[in-house]
């Protein structure tokens, strides 16, 4: 993920949020789906997967994660924060 800042006859210059130039194929680009964050609006939504042990109270693990998001400069305050829990590996 990152913004596009060159393309050309042959590939696609792409820098990454930790400020590393990626070189794409267009090609490449050509054969995948491709979404724009940027339009019509600047505001997006993240996705991480986080594991944790069994055993642990779900809900402690829910309010940990959204308070954690609530507290980084990133994120914005007036949005609603949700996480999602998918149960696996239980038998």
């Amino acid at each position: 993920m990152g913004d596009v800042v060159e393309i050309g006859w042959r590939s696609t210059r792409v820098l990454t949020r930790d400020n590393r130039l990626v070189i794409v194929p267009n090609s490449v680009i050509g054969m995948d789906l491709i979404t724009n964050y940027s339009i019509p609006d600047k505001i997006y939504r993240v996705e991480t997967d986080v594991v944790v042990s069994y055993g642990l109270d779900i809900e402690y693990v829910r309010n940990l994660i959204i308070e954690a998001s609530t507290k980084t400069g990133s994120c914005m305050k007036i949005l609603y924060r949700s996480s999602y829990l998918s149960l696996q590996g239980q038998e």
